[in-house]
């Protein structure tokens, strides 16, 4: 008999999500050999989500809403409320959850058993899927690591992540630190991997996929592949969304000589020392060009 772990806590951020989220909540609630406690904090739903959360058959106690008196702006604040409210002691790890995907039964178990190897962080890749079709794409799937790769890009979804208590307490404390810089627009997973990589705590990328990765119209992000996707970097480069994440990580990094001397050349658009770096800095080379080039002619507003 698999010997069940009682103590996962799973994450959940909603919003106007009536029409995916009972899928999800069942998927959640069917891993294997693990028992699940889903702590819930809604954003100002206007549709069913709360009724639905409300009305869930959930095992007792195993479903928590947390009390929300505003909205937070954006799912990567309604995350970051979730993380504060939330006490890592005794539990065996904690996962983030979208509202809209589709957990496969051994997602957690798999997970659990590269946490228990001693990671503090946890992460797969995804298969991304729209109804009614049948093409998938699988998304963020072998990772190679590069030097300093988080500080220009995150590791994957969000969805996929699992923390170790350790690490989980670890990134609170940092919020806790820096909560009155917290911006509606900034990208939480990147953020989360930002401070594993920057503080060298132990990161496990997953190759296979436990995640139905649904795409549609009110996608956050979706899985950005092809063209949609190198447009959409793009832009948020050109705009500055990209580069200024890259600055609002700056404030939870260690700020080591070779992060600080990377980031002032960036600032200072030193061209030959980005050129002559810029390998450690995205994981393909393609992607490295591209970064030179949308960095270089970015507009500047610093």
């Amino acid at each position: 008999m698999s010997e069940v772990v009682s103590d996962v806590v799973v994450l959940l951020a909603t919003f106007n999500g009536e029409e995916f989220l009972e899928r999800q909540l069942d998927s959640i609630y069917s891993q294997k050999d693990v028992s699940v406690t889903v702590y819930v904090r809604d954003d100002g739903s206007t549709d069913k989500t709360v009724s639905i959360i409300n009305s869930y058959p959930a095992p007792p106690g195993r479903l928590v809403m947390l009390e929300s008196t505003k909205n937070s702006g954006s799912a990567a604040l309604n995350f970051m409320e979730l993380i504060l409210h939330i006490d890592a002691q005794n539990k065996s790890c904690i996962c983030f959850a979208d509202q809209d995907d589709i957990w496969l039964p051994n997602k957690l178990r798999n997970a659990l058993s590269k946490i228990s190897e001693g990671y503090n962080l946890y992460s797969s890749s995804l298969t991304a899927f729209s109804e009614g079709k049948e093409d998938t794409s699988t998304v963020k799937g072998k990772v190679v690591f590069k030097k300093f790769d988080y500080l220009f890009q995150g590791l994957s979804a969000g969805c996929t992540y699992v923390l170790s208590p350790s690490f989980f307490t670890f990134v609170q404390k940092k919020i806790v630190e820096k909560k009155l810089i917290l911006e509606a627009g900034f990208s939480h997973d990147w953020l989360i991997y930002t401070l594993a990589r920057s503080h060298e705590f132990t990161i496990y990328h997953d190759k296979n996929s436990y995640i139905l990765y649904r795409q549609h119209a009110n996608n956050v992000q979706g899985s950005l592949l092809g063209l949609r996707g190198v447009l959409y970097r793009g832009m948020n480069i050109w705009e500055n969304w990209y580069y200024d994440q890259i600055m609002f990580n700056r404030n939870f990094i260690r700020n080591t000589p070779d992060e600080v001397k990377i980031l002032n050349a960036l600032k200072s658009k030193n061209i030959l020392f980005l050129i002559r770096n810029c390998l450690e800095f995205r994981r393909s080379f393609p992607e490295c060009i591209a970064l030179l080039i949308f960095l270089l002619l970015r507009k500047r507003n610093d």
